[in-house]
């Protein structure tokens, strides 16, 4: 697989929205995006996709119109580096904190790893505390 086809899965994976999400989850559990054995590395620790695909759920009940906006993608070997934007609007409870019905927008950084034209491993990082002031949870 060359660097374009991977940046492409980079592309699509991180331009996705409420819809996609709860389409893919409701058709396969993710899998026609992720492979069985997909793991998301994170600050908290490490998610099996059956876990990951519960907090998508916990976003597309906080956030039922988010989006996904790649921004800058690099790719090298089976490696892809997503800078992305995320939108939506808190509808539905989040961490706890009730829905204010404010818009938010925040960036983030995804590093997929690609295999059998999946993404088989991922690591992302995003500005939670952004979100947190932009819903009323934490003062600016």
């Amino acid at each position: 697989m060359g660097v374009e086809e991977i940046k492409e899965i980079g592309r699509r994976y991180c331009s996705t929205d409420a819809n996609e999400f709860k389409n893919s989850k409701e058709s396969s559990g993710g899998e026609d995006v992720h492979t069985p054995d997909f793991v998301l590395h994170s600050l908290t620790g490490d998610m099996k996709l059956k876990d990951y695909m519960a907090l998508v759920d916990m976003f597309l009940n906080a956030f039922p119109d988010f989006k996904y906006n790649p921004e800058d993608i690099i790719a090298e070997g089976n490696k892809v580096v997503v800078r992305y934007t995320f939108t939506g609007t808190h509808l539905g409870d989040f961490s706890g904190v009730p829905a204010s019905g404010k818009k938010v927008k925040n960036e983030g950084i995804a590093i997929l790893k690609i295999s059998d034209s999946k993404v088989s491993e991922a690591w992302m990082v995003a500005d939670s505390l952004n979100i947190m002031q932009q819903i009323g949870a934490i003062p600016s």
